[in-house]
């Protein structure tokens, strides 16, 4: 695959980009066990952000149909938002294989990555060396969230990545209407809160 090396800012990742990475599957026909094996993309990235970097590799279970460089170029765009963690002084570097390994994968496959953390087939998480994307969120969110699934895959992203920054949850909500602080577990509940997936969702973003 190409290896990707920009000399500026990312485009921020669109909702277009986010529908192509969509199975088109009813809830139903969405497998809930895979291969357990992951297909990463072979390219790398030029460092994002200033300092030592966070090294990760991002794939897809093997067999789900899913392009490994359409998903990481949405990671990328992702992370490279001045409203994402760069914006707050971290840094990123994506190799091709190695560092943490972001991932999307079935709801089996989920479980075992983040064993003992009971994920129970529901939810996605950032653990043993993994930030595992549950293929059912992926594609449906959950019930609650009102915001498009592009928003709620932003959220995926950021908010696992910061579990790896070292940050826990903050589920505190500043107030009915008010954008969800991005380490809230969303997934759960907002608690009259609005569902945000930015760590600072008011930083301009000039791309």
């Amino acid at each position: 695959m190409e290896v990707v090396e920009p000399v500026g800012p990312l485009p921020f990742v669109s909702a277009a980009q986010a529908a192509a990475l969509t199975l088109g599957l009813s809830p139903e026909a969405l497998p809930r066990e895979g291969s357990g094996s992951f297909v990463f993309d072979a390219g790398h990235l030029a460092p994002l952000g200033d300092g030592a970097p966070l090294r990760y590799s991002v794939g897809v279970e093997e067999g789900l149909g899913y392009d490994p460089a359409a998903l990481a170029s949405f990671v990328d765009g992702v992370l490279s938002d001045p409203r994402s963690w760069v914006g707050e002084g971290h840094a990123f570097r994506r190799v091709p294989r190695g560092g943490v390994k972001i991932v999307l994968a079935t709801p089996e496959t989920v479980d075992w990555a983040c064993a003992p953390l009971e994920t129970e087939g529901e939810v996605s998480c950032a653990r043993n060396g993994y930030i595992a994307i549950n293929l059912l969120r992926w594609e449906q969110a959950v019930p609650h969230w009102e915001g498009s699934l592009w928003e709620y895959r932003i959220y995926i992203i950021n908010h696992e990545v910061g579990h790896y920054l070292g940050l826990r949850h903050d589920n505190r909500c500043g107030g009915a209407g008010m954008a969800a602080p991005v380490m809230m577990q969303q997934s759960y509940f907002l608690d009259g809160c609005v569902g945000n997936g930015w760590p600072d969702p008011t930083r301009d973003n000039p791309r």
